[in-house]
């Protein structure tokens, strides 16, 4: 099963905008490995995860998605992945 979006390399994707998708039918709807990214106005359904923050990424602004798959949101425990907005 594959993601719907996936900046796959430690620091891919760095000050993007994810915003306005309906990705659903993955295993994970959005993988985010970058920095500086916001994801904001999206309907995410993700078999495993909605949306995963691993491998350095940071500063990332989670703002009125719509999430389904559980977890709902996982982040790496190194503290650098913050989820800045409660669901």
């Amino acid at each position: 099963m594959l993601d719907g979006i996936n900046f796959g390399g430690i620091r891919t994707g760095n000050n993007s905008r994810i915003e306005n998708n309906v990705i659903n039918h993955v295993a994970e709807g959005i993988d985010l490995f970058g920095a500086n990214i916001i994801v904001a106005n999206n309907d995410i359904g993700g078999r495993e995860q909605a949306i995963k923050l691993i491998h350095g990424a940071r500063d990332i602004q989670i703002l009125n998605n719509h999430l389904t798959g559980k977890p709902r949101i996982a982040a790496e425990e190194s503290g650098q992945a913050r989820k800045r907005e409660g669901e």
